[in-house]
């Protein structure tokens, strides 16, 4: 009866041991950790559910200024708010999306939230940790969901047309709200980034691993443009107008324009576009390279000549994904 007390007592301490060192860890990982906010009506905000078309989801810190999150999170929008640890509000932007993977990254203005550390050591059977918003709610977000687990498997898992390699499973909960949310390991680094749960098992979910996270963020940081408004953006997220140029007495000319694009407000096949805002266009080639150095959302000028006219055409840019 004493052994069996014994046991019991060893056993209580334990868990009492590990409850203390995973509040402890959360605390310190808690601060990087925001809630991803995507056009969201006023009174379902106040009601703080998730609906369906309705998204919340989360992100983490992983650089000065800059989220992680997931395309699924972001359905494709530009921007989102942050709602951080403290309640605080803050814009964010996009600035790079994966064309190998749904990673999606974001540009804040909070340089005081700490960013978290990346690992590329874990294994199967691994103990880990994910974080999140659960169920999208962001009545207050001063307390994020832990949910405690091992990493159970690493495999390729195709979707969405593009195979994803060394997908991580876990048994940690994974719900809507936690997507793009953090898993980290005992050591507070992140091991890989939640982006699906499977809808038969809430308690396995699937994350994108960390080595291809450091691979897209080493591919950001190498091909950065600068931008207006000191934003950036990767070179496989281009501005979009809608257009097929020819070369004609060194003006480009436009020989076609595709149907619901940008170009269909004002521009005309036949036009010779011979300048982008103050940027005189004397090729193709610099047509291209000037009309990357914008961001998708922003009015450009085009100055054109129609004919035997030179007119000023105002067009609104967008983004290739969003067609």
């Amino acid at each position: 009866m004493k052994k069996i007390i014994c046991c019991f007592v060893i056993a209580l301490n334990v868990l009492i041991a590990q409850r203390s060192y995973l509040n402890e860890l959360y605390q310190k990982i808690r601060p990087s950790i925001v809630a991803v906010d995507v056009d969201v009506p006023e009174e379902i905000r106040k009601e703080g559910i998730l609906k369906r078309g309705i998204y919340y989801g989360t992100g983490f810190v992983i650089g000065k200024n800059l989220v992680l999150t997931t395309r699924k999170v972001m359905q494709d929008k530009l921007s989102a708010r942050c709602i951080c640890y403290d309640n605080r509000i803050i814009k964010a932007q996009v600035v790079a999306y994966d064309e190998h993977s749904p990673l999606t990254l974001l540009k804040i203005n909070y340089p005081q939230l700490p960013a978290l550390e990346l690992s590329e050591e874990y294994a199967v059977g691994d103990l880990v940790v994910s974080v999140g918003n659960t169920y999208g709610s962001i009545a207050k977000v001063s307390e994020f969901s832990v949910s405690y687990g091992m990493v159970s498997g690493i495999y390729d898992f195709e979707r969405w047309g593009i195979v994803l390699r060394d997908i991580m499973e876990t048994d940690c909960a994974i719900n809507p709200g936690i997507y793009g949310g953090p898993i980290i390991n005992m050591h507070g680094k992140i091991v890989a980034t939640c982006f699906s749960g499977y809808a038969q098992d809430r308690h396995k979910g699937l994350g994108i691993p960390s080595p291809t996270i450091n691979n897209f963020l080493q591919r950001y940081y190498a091909n950065k443009i600068a931008l207006p408004d000191e934003f950036f953006f990767l070179q496989t997220f281009p501005v979009y107008l809608g257009v097929e140029l020819a070369l004609e007495n060194r003006r480009p000319k436009i020989v076609a324009i595709e149907p619901e694009s940008p170009a269909e407000e004002g521009l005309l096949v036949g036009d010779k576009i011979l300048q982008i805002n103050d940027f005189e266009i004397t090729s193709i080639e610099k047509f291209r390279k000037i009309i990357q150095t914008y961001f998708p959302g922003q009015k450009v000028s085009l100055t054109i000549r129609r004919k035997k006219m030179i007119i000023v055409v105002p067009v609104a840019l967008t983004a290739r994904f969003m067609r």
